[in-house]
């Protein structure tokens, strides 16, 4: 990730960027950044809410089959 000068600041923010689109209705966008951090993050406690959030926001949007195959 030192190649694209990706560091925990930015996996953070981004984080809190997909928390934000969460909030404000954006469930599809919250899910694929959310997606993307889980791919980036080391941080298994906040790996696991990101992974509640991501559900929350396939049910949200009715995408049943997202919720069968990204989570069980």
């Amino acid at each position: 990730m030192q190649e694209f000068s990706i560091g925990p600041e930015q996996i953070d923010a981004l984080y809190h960027y997909a928390k934000f689109q969460f909030e404000c209705g954006n469930y599809s966008a919250a899910a694929e950044f959310l997606y993307h951090y889980r791919t980036l993050s080391t941080d298994n406690e906040r790996n696991m809410s990101a992974l509640w959030g991501k559900l929350a926001a396939e049910i949200l949007m009715q995408n049943w089959c997202a919720c069968w195959s990204n989570h069980l």
